[in-house]
């Protein structure tokens, strides 16, 4: 039986309507990524993470992906890429890492535990590319040093061979 249920802020614990990006965990957790925060729904009660209250570096999150170790990967506009373990948050950006930028628009894993990150562009000219991270070890893969078609990543899905599939801004697949 299908049943409807309309979530807003009006009536739940989503901190705002611009839902950005959905993950569910294996436990069956929803993760809301939205313009003012994330958002955590067990069926029954709402957390909300931001920048005030947790380790989350930027409030406009646009990416989520769950690994199998339950961690919750958020991709921001601003602040990066940040690693959630449920106590614990770890963050990745410009400063501290090689991500291409800190405007992370998508993120996969591969079977092999890779985490993917696709960026966009920074300021009109600055970054984007592809990043693969295995937990030790960056890789950053341009249009220079690659086949990439583009710098501006906006979707990345793995498929069952391991094959990494990449939407670009305005450069095809």
């Amino acid at each position: 039986v299908y049943k409807r249920q309309v979530y807003d802020v009006d009536n739940s614990g989503l901190p705002d309507n611009r839902i950005q990006a959905l993950a569910i965990s294996p436990e069956g957790d929803i993760w809301i990524g939205t313009m003012n925060g994330l958002a955590k729904f067990d069926g029954d009660r709402w957390i909300v993470y931001n920048m005030g209250n947790s380790g989350l570096p930027d409030n406009y999150v646009q990416s989520l992906a769950i690994d199998s170790q339950g961690n919750v990967w958020v991709g921001t506009f601003g602040g990066g890429l940040a690693k959630f373990d449920g106590e614990n948050w770890t963050s990745y950006n410009t400063w501290n890492s090689p991500l291409p930028t800190n405007q992370v628009r998508a993120i996969a894993m591969d079977s092999r535990g890779n985490i993917w990150v696709g960026t966009m562009e920074s300021g009109g000219t600055a970054g984007g590319g592809l990043a693969k991270f295995d937990g030790e070890v960056w890789k950053v893969y341009t249009p220079d040093n690659s086949g990439l078609p583009y710098k501006n990543v906006t979707a990345l899905v793995v498929d069952s061979q391991d094959n990494i599939w990449v939407g670009t801004w305005m450069r095809g697949l």
